[in-house]
């Protein structure tokens, strides 16, 4: 295969040559004409103008991602309250609203796939939070998010399990 390769371009080369007839006038009076031509005269460039200067005045930097403050937790019950936790973004609808929609695993790690009221769909993972009720989720498969929920009985909390079925 190399042999072959060696041989075809010089024979190529040849091919190209020959087909050639030496005779450049042509081509050296279009260079000699084109040289003696007067050029054109080009407009110069107009200057940039100095664009107008913006001060950005406001209590936070635009460039951090924005954080939802953590909800507030009456200090007066007993039993175990939900934790002091970053409000996540799920939190913000009612459970019934949420539906499952599917599963995704990333570097062995199972992902649920959560679309909320407003048709957008979220990836959560154990831990995460979903509901109005601090529900934490608590395990996650290819069909089915659990979760628990702290519930506000008179002075106590009651944890409460519910879930999101794929589908329902």
């Amino acid at each position: 295969m190399m042999n072959r390769n060696h041989i075809g371009l010089p024979i190529m080369l040849l091919g190209l040559i020959g087909c050639t007839n030496g005779d450049l006038k042509d081509l050296q009076h279009f260079v000699n004409t084109e040289k003696n031509q007067t050029p054109e005269h080009v407009q110069p460039l107009p200057q940039p103008t100095e664009a107008p200067t913006f001060e950005y005045v406001a209590d936070k930097d635009p460039f951090v991602a924005a954080t939802q403050n953590a909800p507030t937790i009456p200090q007066n019950f007993t039993g175990d309250g939900p934790e002091q936790h970053p409000s996540e973004t799920l939190e913000a609808f009612p459970l019934d609203s949420l539906r499952m929609v599917g599963s995704v695993e990333k570097r062995n790690v199972l992902y649920g796939l959560v679309k909320s009221a407003d048709g957008t769909i979220h990836h959560v993972r154990l831990g995460h939070y979903l509901g109005q009720n601090y529900g934490r989720i608590t395990h996650i498969s290819h069909v089915k998010i659990a979760l628990t929920e702290k519930i506000q009985h008179a002075e106590h909390w009651e944890d409460r399990k519910a879930a999101l079925a794929l589908g329902q």
